[in-house]
């Protein structure tokens, strides 16, 4: 008899529950009739949930306009959607990544495909599912889905987001629940997400870049693990289909200030204290001009360089230095009339941060030590030295450490030390050795891989092996010229590759 009445109190207040939320869920029924009827949908902010990372999800689905042709969902914008035709007589390639790219001028690589092929009338089409944001992770859930469009060759290109996706991931509570996606879906949602977002406007603080947080470098290790697993799962899907790869080391600016740098091991508080001490310290001794975009770091973004407000012309920017083959204007000019001889973007277009950053670089790039600065420097460098073996593997040493070989002409040197600091960073937001190696080693021993060491290639077209300014906008963005030039280079590489 208890148990009879205990268990109608339980129905009871299921009753009471549901009758409460019942007028909740009639108002948010009526509130999306007529917000559809009256209001336009902002489809720039109705994203899914899951972004890419709900392997469940369709990311690519069959064009219903184009019989036989696909139509990608990876933008959150119809417009920006790719849209893929039905499958041809001309050979398919497929690019695969982040926005690296996105970015790519694919129109430009299926010309200089089609121009290599002509007499052999060969047809390319090159489609291009690159995605911002998008690391090994989604790459891979996009990857298994894109082999639906039947393509001849897959060229990856991805390492630079690994830790920007992680920090994604983390957002979403590593997987999305269906309460996500449905409430995701709702236009009474997205009008209270654009209601917060205009009470709430965006700050300098990125809330989703690591550099606020502290990452052990144990986890970083695991990051590194989960994107060669990726890589060497799509290798393992595309030699199950027989479908080459073409697989891409990633070029990043290795004058870049690491994002990251908690040591790797415990240290007492004394040796803790000891080790930031000396770092800071060092910065009192580094010439101003040397460290101005240093503390607090000034981080270019790509599009810094296409954003009004420069009031320099090209003539009054600094002098930087010559590059080598393809990427000089001499050869530019003359291996192919059309493309643009200036690597860069309009300088009238760019932020005013621009020529600031640039003014930094060139006195890095062609130092001017005075004699009273060159004594200051070495004491600069003995204090990070001794920083170091608290810390050996501390990527902010490294990095000021590798500066002041640069500015004192050991740039050998210089250049192996900032190397090692962007492989040591803890939250990097580029490529590095340590990931390169990884494509490196994947490609040796995955079958149907072919390696394309883009790095290597990059850094023997400017001097001293070092990769900076001249070639990138960003931390991991080429310029729009370098783009052209890299794609003269998958072309070739394509070719090589001899497709069938």
């Amino acid at each position: 008899m208890a148990a009879a009445s205990a268990s109608n109190g339980r129905l009871a207040v299921g009753r009471r529950l549901v009758y409460s939320l019942l007028p909740l869920a009639v108002l948010i029924a009526a509130s999306e009739v007529l917000l559809s009827l009256f209001l336009p949908r902002h489809t720039a902010e109705v994203l899914h949930a899951s972004r890419g990372f709900d392997p469940e999800a369709r990311y690519i689905v069959s064009d219903p306009e184009h019989p036989g042709g696909w139509l990608t969902q990876i933008h959150g914008e119809a417009e920006r959607e790719v849209v893929v035709p039905k499958r041809g007589e001309a050979r398919r390639v497929l690019l695969m990544g982040g926005s690296n790219v996105r970015g790519f001028p694919e129109r430009e690589l299926e010309r200089l495909l089609d121009a290599a092929t002509i007499k052999a009338a060969v047809d390319w089409e090159v489609i291009n599912l690159g995605r911002a944001g998008y690391g090994s992770l989604r790459v891979l859930h996009l990857f298994e889905q894109a082999l639906e469009m039947d393509p001849d060759v897959v060229v990856i290109y991805t390492g630079h987001n690994e830790f920007i996706e992680r920090g994604f991931a983390a957002e979403l509570g590593g997987q999305t629940s269906v309460a996500a996606e449905w409430l995701s879906g709702l236009r009474s949602f997205e009008l209270l997400g654009q209601a917060l977002k205009d009470e709430f406007p965006p700050t300098d603080l990125d809330r989703l870049d690591p550099a606020q947080r502290e990452l052990p470098w144990s986890q970083t290790l695991e990051v590194y693990e989960r994107y060669a697993r990726n890589l060497e799962l799509m290798c393992e899907i595309a030699a199950r289909q027989q479908l080459p790869v073409l697989l891409c080391t990633v070029v990043s600016n290795m004058v870049w200030l690491p994002r990251v740098w908690t040591p790797s091991e415990p240290l007492s508080d004394e040796l803790a204290g000891r080790h930031l001490d000396l770092v800071n310290e060092s910065y009192r001794f580094i010439p101003q001009r040397y460290r101005k975009t240093l503390r607090p770091p000034v981080r270019l973004r790509a599009v810094s360089w296409v954003s009004e407000g420069n009031q320099r012309t090209g003539d009054a920017l600094p002098r930087l230095r010559e590059l080598k083959g393809p990427l000089s204007p001499q050869q530019r000019r003359r291996k192919d009339e059309s493309l643009p001889v200036e690597l860069w973007t309009d300088p009238g277009l760019w932020n005013p941060l621009v020529p600031e950053v640039l003014d930094w670089y060139a006195g890095v790039v062609f130092p001017t030590l005075s004699e009273s600065e060159q004594p200051q420097v070495r004491h600069a460098a003995a204090l990070l030295m001794e920083a170091l073996r608290i810390v050996p593997d501390d990527p902010h040493a490294l990095y000021l450490l590798g500066l002041l070989g640069l500015v004192t002409g050991s740039r050998e040197e210089g250049v192996q030390l900032l190397r090692q600091a962007a492989s040591f960073d803890r939250s990097p937001n580029n490529a590095n050795d340590r990931s390169n190696d990884i494509v490196r080693a994947l490609s040796e021993r995955q079958a149907g891989v072919t390696l394309f060491d883009a790095v290597r290639v990059f850094r023997s077209r400017c001097p001293d092996d070092l990769v900076g300014y001249e070639v990138m906008m960003d931390a991991c963005h080429l310029h729009p010229g370098a783009r052209d030039v890299l794609m003269m280079d998958l072309a070739r590489e394509l070719l090589r590759m001899q497709l069938h």
